[in-house]
C-alpha cells in the first residue's frame, strides 16, 4: 500500500473511533478520508456549504433539523442551533466551510467549543481556496484547531490543517499568525520527511509588510530549497517546486531590501520559461521591487499586465489587485489621469471579488491618494479612515501607521498641522529601523513646529541622498527626505538630491504612489531644488513644466504650490509675480489650504520669505555669513544664496545697503 493510502486509512480509522466521544476534526488534504470513515455510520448529520451566496445564511445547518427545531437569530440563536444539532446527531459533518456564511461559522465555533461536553464529533472540510468571509473563517479554523478533544489524525492531516489555517489567516490579513502556523507545519513536514509539504509550508505567504515575518519566510524557503537542490531528479513536480521556491525567495528578499536585482531577473526568466503560474507571479513581484528607475516604465507595465492576466487565469485575485496597483502607478507617472481613474475602478472590482480585507485596504488607500491629489480633502480623509479601520480589524500595526504617514502629507500640502492624528509621535516613533517611518516622523515634527525634533531625525537619514539605496521602497523615502532638505534649506543635500530627481522630469508620480500619496509633477521638486542651489534658469523651466503637468493631473493643490514657487522665484529675480500669487491665493482659499493662503498673502505683501526675513535681520545685526550659518544650522553657501535673493528682491546693491535699509525702518 502507498504511504499516502496508509496515512488515509489510519486517519479514517481515527475518525471512526472518535464517533460518540466528543471531538473535533478539520480535514483538508484528503476529504475522501471523511467519507471512508463515516459513510454508513448511524447518526451522522451530513451537509455542505454551497458557493451560491443566495442561499439563506444558516441553510447548511438548519437543513439538518426539522422545521420546528430551527431556532431564532443572533447570538442566542447560534447557541440554540448548536445545541439542537448536538441533540439531533452524534456526528456533524460540514463540508466546504470556505463557502460558509459568517452566521454558519459562528455556530460552528460554538459547536466546536462544546463538542467534548456534548459527546458530538464535529468534522469540517476545507479546500484551502479562500473564503466568502476570510476573517471569520480564520477565527473558526483557529478555534477548532485549539479545542480540547481534537481527533488525533496523522502528521500529514495535521500539516494540512495547519496550512489550511495559515491560508485563512493570510486571507484575513494576519501574516504573523500565518507565518507561525507555517513554521509549525514545516517542522512536522521535516519530521515525517515530506519535502513536498515542507515546500508547501514555505509557499503559503506571498509576502508581508512586517520585516520580521519576511525574515521567517525567507528562512522557510531556504529550508525547503535544501530538499530541492539544483540538478536533482525532477520526479513528482520537484522542478516546479524548486522554481516556485526560488521565485518566492527572490520576491521576499527584495521586499526585505536584501535581494540582488539579478535574482529577480533570473527568477523571472526561469518562471517565464517554465510557465508555472505561481512561480510567474512571485518572479514578477521580485523583479518589480527592483524597477526603481524612471526609464523602467515599459517593463513595469509589462509585468503589471502579466501579473493581472496570470492571476485572473488561475483565480488568484489578490495578486491581480497588486498588478492593477502597478498599472495605476505607471499611469500616474505618465500623467494619464483617465488611465488612473479607469485603473482605480478595476481595482475596486478586483478587491470586491477577492473578498479579502487586505485587497479592500489597498483599494481604499488608492481612493485616498486620488482624492488628495484632486484637493478633495474631505473624501481623502474619509477613505483613509476607512482603510485605517480595515487595518485595525487585521491587527496590522504597519498598515495603521500608513494612516499617520498620509495625515502628515495632508498636513504638508494643506499647511495645517491639525491634520496630524493624536498619538502620531508614538506610532511613527515605534519603528526606528524603518527609514520611511523615521522620515515621515521628521516631516510630521516639522509640520508641528518642532524644527529641532525634525532635524534630529532628518540627520539620521540625509546621507541616503548622497548614497541612495536601490529598490522601489526607497522612492518613498527619497520624496520625504527631499521635502525635508528643502524645508530645512539644506543646500548640500539638495545638491545630492537633484541628480536623483532629474530623470523623473515629466513624471506625475513614483512607483508606490498609487496607494500611498501622489506628490504631483516631479518637475516641481526639480525646480525647487534648482532654485535652492541658485540655478535660476533650470528652476524656472522645471516649474513651468510642473504647471503643465499638474494641470494634466488635475492636481489642484500641487498646482497652487507650483504657482507660489514660480511667483517666489520671479520675485527673487526682481520680476513681478505675473498674477501667480493672486491665482494661488484664490485657489488655496477654495480648496481650504490655509498654509498656501498665508504664503500667497505674504508674497503679495512682502517679497521676502520668512527665512529670508530671518537672515536679513541677522545681517542687520552685523553677523557674518558663517555666524548666520552656525546659528541656523545650515551651510554657509545656503546663507550666501539667501542674501543674494534678498538683495535682488529689495533692489539693493550689497549687505551695507541692506543693513541701512532695515535699520531705517523701511521694512
Amino acid at each position: 500500500m502507498e504511504p499516502s493510502a496508509t496515512a488515509d486509512a489510519a486517519d479514517a480509522a481515527a475518525l471512526r473511533a472518535a464517533v460518540g466521544t466528543g471531538a473535533v476534526a478539520v480535514v483538508t488534504a484528503a476529504p475522501r478520508v471523511v467519507h471512508a470513515a463515516l459513510d454508513g455510520v448511524a447518526g451522522v448529520g451530513w451537509t455542505h456549504c454551497p458557493p451560491d451566496t443566495d442561499a439563506p445564511p444558516l441553510w447548511p445547518l438548519t437543513r439538518l433539523l426539522p422545521a420546528a427545531g430551527v431556532p431564532g437569530s443572533g447570538f442566542a440563536g447560534a447557541v440554540a442551533l448548536a445545541e439542537a444539532l448536538a441533540a439531533a446527531h452524534r456526528t456533524v459533518v460540514v463540508e466546504d466551510v470556505q463557502h460558509a456564511s459568517a452566521e454558519t461559522l459562528a455556530v460552528l465555533r460554538h459547536l466546536g467549543r462544546t463538542a467534548a461536553s456534548a459527546g458530538v464529533l464535529l468534522v469540517v472540510t476545507y479546500d484551502g481556496a479562500g473564503g466568502r468571509h476570510p476573517a471569520p473563517l480564520a477565527e473558526t479554523l483557529r478555534v477548532l484547531a485549539g479545542v480540547r478533544g481534537a481527533v488525533p489524525l496523522g502528521p500529514v492531516a495535521r500539516i494540512g490543517a495547519l496550512l489550511a489555517s495559515a491560508g485563512a489567516e493570510v486571507l484575513a490579513g494576519r501574516p504573523r499568525a500565518a507565518a507561525a502556523l507555517c513554521v509549525e507545519a514545516a517542522d512536522l513536514a521535516t519530521a515525517c520527511d515530506r519535502a513536498d509539504l515542507l515546500a508547501e509550508a514555505a509557499l503559503v505567504l506571498p509576502g508581508a509588510g512586517d520585516p520580521d515575518v519576511v525574515a521567517r519566510l525567507v528562512l522557510l524557503c531556504d529550508r525547503a530549497l535544501t530538499r530541492f537542490p539544483p540538478g536533482a531528479p525532477a520526479a513528482g513536480g520537484a522542478a516546479v517546486l524548486r522554481a516556485r521556491l526560488l521565485a518566492r525567495r527572490a520576491g521576499l528578499r527584495a521586499e526585505g531590501d536584501q535581494g540582488d536585482p539579478a535574482d529577480g531577473v533570473a527568477a523571472l526568466a526561469a518562471a517565464e520559461a517554465g510557465g508555472d503560474p505561481g512561480a510567474l507571479l512571485d518572479a514578477a513581484r521580485a523583479r518589480m521591487w527592483h524597477l526603481d528607475r524612471a526609464g523602467d516604465t515599459d517593463e513595469r507595465l509589462r509585468l503589471a499586465d502579466l501579473t493581472v492576466a496570470t492571476a485572473l487565469r488561475c483565480g488568484q485575485l489578490r495578486p491581480a489587485v497588486r498588478g492593477e496597483l502597478w498599472r495605476i502607478d505607471v499611469r500616474y507617472q505618465q500623467q494619464d489621469l483617465r488611465g488612473v481613474d479607469d485603473g482605480i475602478t478595476r481595482l475596486h472590482d478586483l478587491a470586491d471579488a477577492a473578498r479579502a480585507p487586505v485587497a479592500a485596504w489597498h483599494a481604499r488607500r488608492a481612493d485616498a491618494a486620488r482624492a488628495a491629489l484632486a484637493g478633495r480633502f474631505t473624501a481623502a480623509r474619509a477613505a483613509s479612515a476607512e482603510a485605517h479601520r480595515i487595518a485595525g480589524t487585521l491587527g496590522d500595526d504597519l498598515a495603521m501607521v500608513v494612516t499617520d504617514v498620509f495625515a502628515g502629507l495632508l498636513a504638508l500640502v494643506r499647511g495645517d498641522p491639525r491634520e496630524l492624528r493624536d498619538g502620531w509621535e508614538e506610532r511613527l516613533g515605534a519603528y526606528p529601523g524603518l527609514p520611511i517611518a523615521v522620515a515621515a516622523a521628521a516631516l510630521a515634527w516639522h509640520q508641528a513646529g518642532h524644527r529641532d525634533e525634525a532635524l534630529a531625525r532628518y540627520e539620521r537619514l540625509r546621507h541616503l541622498l548622497r548614497e541612495p539605496p536601490r529598490g522601489v521602497r526607497w522612492l518613498g523615502v527619497l520624496q520625504h527626505l527631499t521635502e525635508l532638505a528643502l524645508l530645512l534649506q539644506d543646500a548640500e543635500a539638495a545638491a545630492w538630491a537633484l541628480p536623483l530627481w532629474r530623470p523623473w522630469a515629466g513624471s506625475g508620480g513614483f512607483p508606490g504612489n498609487a496607494d500611498s500619496f501622489c506628490g504631483g509633477a516631479a518637475d516641481r521638486t526639480i525646480g525647487r531644488l534648482a532654485a535652492l542651489l541658485g540655478r535660476h534658469e533650470e528652476a524656472v523651466a522645471a516649474l513651468e513644466r510642473a504647471v503643465r503637468g499638474n494641470t494634466r493631473l488635475d492636481a489642484r493643490p500641487w498646482l497652487v504650490h507650483t504657482w507660489l514657487d514660480l511667483a517666489t522665484l520671479r520675485s527673487a529675480g526682481g520680476a513681478g509675480t505675473g498674477g501667480l500669487a493672486g491665482r494661488a491665493a484664490a485657489e488655496a482659499r477654495r480648496l481650504d489650504m490655509p498654509g498656501a493662503v498665508r504664503a500667497a498673502a505674504a508674497l503679495l505683501d512682502d517679497p521676502l520669505t520668512a527665512r529670508e526675513r530671518e537672515i536679513a535681520a541677522l545681517v542687520a545685526a552685523a553677523l557674518s555669513n558663517r555666524d548666520i550659518a552656525a546659528r541656523l544650522v545650515v551651510s554657509e553657501r545656503t546663507v550666501e544664496t539667501h542674501v543674494r535673493h534678498i538683495l535682488a528682491k529689495l533692489g539693493l546693491p550689497n549687505r551695507t545697503a541692506l543693513t541701512a535699509f532695515l535699520l531705517s525702518g523701511s521694512r
